[in-house]
């Protein structure tokens, strides 16, 4: 009987293990300049039930530009991080990224809008 109620209680704790801190359920996009004129690394981080990022990721990221190809081409650096470069100096407009992980499940739409400033 003991058996039975270590195996149970061990399933369903790996179960809630799994369901609240393995599993994404989110993406979280930040943003980090780059320090060069026209470059933006872009940083994509699953997020589990609790809010936090993702300890053990199994899935890559995969992004795409929407709106806005003749602004921006979109980099892919490693495993869950970007390079958006844009394409001429002086281009402005809006950019519209999907990121989603390889099994489509989660998919997330970030919108900006490039403005130059001319002195």
């Amino acid at each position: 009987m003991r058996i039975i109620l270590f195996i149970t209680v061990t399933v369903f704790i790996l179960i809630l293990f799994y369901n609240y801190i393995i599993k994404p359920v989110d993406l979280n996009i930040i943003l980090l300049d780059n320090k060069s004129e026209g470059i933006v690394l872009i940083d994509v981080n699953p997020v589990n039930e609790l809010g936090f990022r993702v300890p053990i990721f199994l899935f890559k990221v995969q992004g795409q530009i929407i709106e806005g190809y003749s602004i921006v081409e979109l980099k892919n650096r490693n495993k869950n991080s970007f390079l958006l470069i844009k394409k001429e100096p002086d281009s402005s407009g809006k950019v519209v990224l999907k990121f989603e992980l390889d099994d489509g499940v989660i998919q997330k739409f970030f919108e900006l809008y490039l403005i130059t400033q001319k002195v």
